[in-house]
């Protein structure tokens, strides 16, 4: 499957794109990046909405750092300019307005499992694992026999408890029961 990067600014608009590009085969990661966006309140409600749908809809968010400031430095001059007013493109890869220049694009740069594009949030794995291990470990005193992993104790997981056991008493399993 190929990976996609979508800027969005806020949940409603993310609907659309991410129904079709999910019909063509691409793991979408979304990206809010809109230090444009005022009030910092309209920002937060935006934000908020699409963590909520993000969630909803099981895609990883990537969120960039609210800088206004920064925003409105590189903007000055351009207030009067309508949105989607004058754009200047160049071939080269460089800006000659900030004077930025950037290196010749490459797949490589837009892949999770890469080193030139790994994502420093999921290290290149594509996926985002959080576990609270005092949830998943309760008490480090019980032996795997026991019940030390609390979710093989509880449904779905429980029901797969003894078919776990099997694969743990397996001689070829380099696992230790206490």
């Amino acid at each position: 499957m190929k990976g996609i990067l979508l800027h969005v600014c806020c949940g409603p608009c993310a609907t659309h794109s991410i129904i079709e590009l999910e019909k063509e085969s691409f793991e979408v990661t979304l990206f809010f990046s809109n230090s444009n966006i005022h009030p910092e309140e309209e920002y937060e409600t935006r934000l908020n909405s699409l963590k909520k749908y993000a969630k909803d809809v099981n895609v990883p968010l990537v969120i960039d750092n609210y800088a206004v400031e920064e925003w409105l430095k590189l903007t000055k001059g351009f207030e009067s300019n309508p949105e989607g007013g004058e754009r200047i493109y160049s071939r080269r890869l460089f800006c000659p307005r900030c004077h930025i220049g950037f290196e010749d694009l490459d797949p490589r740069l837009f892949s999770f499992n890469s080193r030139h594009g790994a994502c420093p949030r999921c290290q290149g794995l594509g996926t985002l694992n959080d576990f609270i291990d005092n949830l998943i470990l309760p008490d480090l005193g019980r032996s795997l026999a026991g019940g030390a992993i609390a979710p093989f104790e509880e449904e779905p997981l429980k029901r797969q408890k003894k078919k776990h056991k099997r694969l743990l008493m397996n001689p070829h399993m380099a696992v230790e029961m206490l």
